[in-house]
């Protein structure tokens, strides 16, 4: 198959399929990032609040507000209003948006598909105009899968097969495929005068009546019967036979395939292979198809690769999650039922820093029935930070307010809803560069007790983020892992023995 015989609707087709092919992974690439990181983020309560203020010497707080729709979730990016030493400015800042989204005060959503746009718009502020939000549809999901497969149409469909044939059409493209039929050199006939065709009509009456002539007296022969065939006056001479000399012998021929060769000059043949449609090699226009496609297939493959990637890890992160759920389970059988007692800062190995606190953390008390505390069970694969940190922290929040240094496994009344442990997601709690912890050298000790934040914070929370692609890790008290985009009260605690989440317990 040439490529010039590929039709322009064939192009077409395939131009449709790559595009959405690669809109749909473009979009998946995008929003399986680690949700929350940046500069300039704000918390739910910081958005919600500065939306309603009034203007400060007549200038807004938030002004050119845009929502980029992502899969599960809005990004809100915005211009904030921040006084310095030279004057007011703006400066960009942004805010990550549920969805469906949950105003601060509320249980639950006005409705299903309650969003950011909508509670901007409906917000009343006490003085000055009221917001307006600029909503970025063609970031949308659907839209990106249909404008790609427009492009692609055109890219693919339109542009590609005009290039080919101009391409083609200037000696690019290859030789034709040879005629079947012998070409000749009339070159040879220059000296020879030039025959000159005589057009024949049709037969004369007299070769006419001359072949009826012959037709009938065929047919007479034919019609007659062999005895009236006249016989031979004398019998005819028997053949005589032909005496073989006793030395003649037969000779064998061996039927040889003959090789085809194609004779090059005068006297000696050249072998040459060639292709059924006379192309000896890769065209330029046959090259750039090949070069068109793999460049296609790697604009398909490569954020699918990227998102399939990004799964893996969380599943890794699940799985060294549960192998820490048995250990933890292991030190409770042989320490009267309780889980290893939390402290506050500690690095490892002891006495790394002048500010570490006495006692050992706890996964130096776990090491005995897991892992050291710097082995890289401790990591998660998909930890966004340059160098690699404990990513697991202890459930200490219940045990620390009720004067406490451990919680027991008997004590627990909801196994399945309580988290024991899961995916550190507050920045405040990385040292630096990873988070903006006062602390030069990374917690062994990581648990959910002595801080005002939660440990496991969700993106429009401060210092929260996605650990994975659409949620976090959480471990639970009967082992299980599972992973959450958000805070889910009917499906978690923090208390062990009421439905309790981080801020109810804490009282923030």
């Amino acid at each position: 198959m040439r490529i010039e015989s590929i039709k322009r609707w064939h192009w077409m087709l395939i131009g449709a399929i790559a595009g959405l092919a690669i809109a749909y992974g473009q979009f998946s690439f995008l929003t399986e990032k680690s949700v929350g990181l940046g500069d300039g983020k704000m918390t739910q309560m910081e958005f919600e609040r500065e939306l309603r203020s009034p203007p400060v010497e007549k200038l807004p707080l938030l002004t050119d507000i845009r929502i980029h729709p992502r899969y599960e979730y809005d990004r809100v990016e915005l211009n904030r209003l921040k006084f310095t030493r030279t004057g007011p400015k703006f400066e960009p800042a942004f805010y990550i948006a549920d969805r469906p989204y949950v105003p601060r005060g509320q249980d639950a959503a006005p409705r299903p598909d309650y969003t950011v746009q909508e509670f901007i718009t409906g917000i009343a502020p006490t003085g000055g105009a009221k917001p307006t939000a600029e909503y970025s549809w063609w970031e949308a999901r659907n839209a990106r899968i249909i404008m790609g497969s427009v492009v692609g149409i055109l890219a693919i469909g339109g542009i590609w097969p005009f290039l080919l044939r101009l391409l083609a059409g200037v000696g690019f493209g290859g030789k034709p495929a040879p005629d079947s039929r012998p070409e000749y050199d009339l070159a040879r006939f220059k000296s020879e005068p030039t025959p000159t065709l005589q057009v024949v009509k049709g037969p004369s009456p007299e070769a006419l009546a001359h072949l009826r002539e012959l037709e009938e007296e065929l047919l007479l022969n034919l019609q007659s019967k062999a005895s009236d065939v006249p016989q031979p006056s004398h019998p005819l001479p028997e053949p005589q036979t032909i005496k073989k000399l006793a030395g003649d012998d037969e000779v064998k021929t061996t039927d040889r395939p003959q090789e085809e060769h194609e004779y090059k000059g005068e006297f000696y043949p050249v072998d040459r292979h060639k292709h059924p449609d006379g192309h000896h090699g890769f065209s330029l226009v046959e090259l750039l198809v090949v070069i068109g496609i793999i460049a296609l297939l790697l604009a398909i493959l490569l954020p699918a690769l990227h998102v399939a990637r990004q799964q893996a890890q969380t599943l890794k992160c699940a799985t060294q999650l549960h192998q820490l759920g048995i250990a933890l389970h292991m030190y409770a059988d042989a320490n009267k039922g309780s889980m290893p007692s939390w402290s506050a800062w500690q690095t490892y190995p002891d006495g790394g820093s002048i500010e570490d606190s006495p006692g050992l953390g706890w996964t130096e008390l776990l090491a005995p029935h897991f892992v050291p505390p710097d082995s890289k069970m401790y990591n998660c694969p998909s930890f966004p930070g340059p160098v690699p940190m404990r990513n697991y922290f202890l459930a200490a929040q219940w045990a620390g307010k009720h004067g406490r240094n451990s919680t027991r496994f008997t004590e627990i009344r909801y196994a399945s809803y309580f988290v024991i442990s899961g995916d550190k997601t507050q920045m405040s709690l990385y040292p630096k560069p990873s988070g903006t912890a006062q602390h030069v050298y990374d917690d062994c000790d990581p648990d959910d007790f002595g801080d005002d934040k939660s440990i496991m914070a969700w993106p429009w929370q401060a210092g929260g983020f996605w650990m994975h692609y659409g949620g976090n890790n959480a471990l639970f008290a009967d082992n299980s892992v599972r992973l959450y985009k958000r805070y889910d009260r009917s499906s978690m605690t923090f208390s062990a023995t009421e439905m309790l989440d981080w801020a109810e317990v804490t009282g923030n």
